[in-house]
């Protein structure tokens, strides 16, 4: 499934904003986040969010 142009230009749109976070951040997906990842024939994935480090995920485990 390639991409429109307009899905391209959302994709551009959203790479472009940065906002300040307290949370840890991972470099290696900052630099993927929001990118057309192909997969399979014809599909793809996206990271559009994630929960932070290794140490983010033990503490919110911790917590519940």
């Amino acid at each position: 499934m390639a991409l429109t142009t307009e899905q391209q230009q959302e994709i551009a749109a959203e790479r472009g904003e940065t906002r300040p976070t307290r949370r840890a951040t991972v470099p290696a997906l900052e630099e993927i986040l929001y990118d057309a990842i192909p997969v399979l024939d014809h599909g793809f994935v996206r990271v559009i969010d994630y929960m932070g480090d290794d140490g983010a995920i033990v503490q919110a485990a911790r917590v519940s």
